[in-house]
């Protein structure tokens, strides 16, 4: 049930405080000595710094499991609830110029790949799916120009530097 609660929450509940669940406390939000249940509605991570605020004068309130309310001794209330599991993922799109992968019936609706009122980026041409490799030889050069190379003088070895 711990590791269960510390996915869950992820973080120490109160609202502002990045500390990770992993290194809070399990805090009962009705104290296990009022008759608290060991449950996962009634646990939340609390880290040991919010866990002191907790027993001198703030409130906690859990309305479902995971959605804590931190309640100030001035009666402010702070609503924290635990962040998703998996962010939720944007709808998708594509330019205009994609309209050739139109797929049949994406059951996207408005806003879909599909649509372009939501043509955002420039067309892109088609990839080439040829390695680099696979290129066109260069020409050979003329045989009337060839250009003889002479080899340099060697190094005289006075004047020759150390290569480090």
């Amino acid at each position: 049930m711990r590791r269960h609660i510390q996915v869950r929450d992820r973080a120490c509940t109160h609202p502002g405080c990045r500390a990770p669940a992993t290194r809070s406390e399990l805090d009962h939000t009705r104290p296990y000595a009022a008759g608290g249940s060991t449950s996962e509605g009634n646990l939340a991570a609390a880290c040991a710094h919010d866990h002191d605020l907790r027993d001198n004068g703030w409130q906690v309130v859990q309305t479902a499991p995971g959605h804590v309310t931190w309640i100030s001794r001035t009666g402010h209330r702070y609503p924290a609830q635990p962040p998703p599991v998996i962010e939720p993922l944007p709808e998708p799109f594509a330019p205009a110029g994609w309209a050739h992968l139109k797929p049949a019936d994406s059951g996207y609706g408005a806003g879909s790949i599909t649509d372009p009122a939501v043509d955002e980026l420039p067309y892109v041409p088609a990839y080439r799916y040829e390695p680099a490799w696979w290129e066109e030889p260069l020409a050979k050069p003329d045989t009337a120009q060839e250009v003889t190379v002479r080899p340099s003088p060697p190094a005289d070895p006075a004047e020759d530097i150390p290569p480090f």
